[in-house]
């Protein structure tokens, strides 16, 4: 996963707080990892702070239906954590997110780092991708899995 090498002064820090607060999620014990996992529950004023007002409360009813399903993932004792970030004004133009992010051009507030990250077993391109992982500042994240369904489509 690629890294936006403009802006390294500002992701690298970022990068190294998500892996520490992704590799949680790794944990053999279910305890930690539903911690982690509830630790990146976005709390209500994280979405005025990273969508714009037109479509803050669209991402957070998606948001929160998706939460609704999610459990740490099933991981093997040699899985690994892969992860890349991004600017959120460069989301579209890194090519690493999934193409429903178009229809947040625009929605997103500048400056943010937005974070895609992949649980694999060594050596493998393929696994668990997740997206919509974000830096809000102060060593905290907030993820909004899959983000753009709670924009309606042009």
């Amino acid at each position: 996963m690629d890294v936006d090498l403009d802006n390294l002064s500002v992701l690298a820090p970022a990068k190294r707080l998500a892996e520490q607060a992704l590799t949680e999620l790794l944990s053999p014990d279910p305890t930690v990892r539903n911690a982690a996992l509830e630790a990146l529950r976005p709390r209500d004023e994280d979405y005025g702070q990273v969508f714009s007002p037109e479509v803050a409360d669209g991402v957070k009813q998606a948001t929160e239906t998706a939460w609704q399903r999610l459990s740490p993932p099933r991981v093997g004792p040699r899985t690994q954590l892969q992860l890349g970030c991004t600017l959120a004004e460069h989301i579209n133009q890194s090519g690493a997110f999934p193409g429903g992010y178009k229809r947040l051009e625009g929605q997103v507030q500048p400056g943010r780092v937005w974070v895609l990250f992949r649980f694999a077993e060594p050596g493998s391109r393929t696994g668990l991708t997740f997206d919509g992982l974000v830096y809000m500042g102060a060593e905290r994240f907030a993820w909004f899995p899959k983000a753009w369904r709670g924009v309606p489509t042009a």
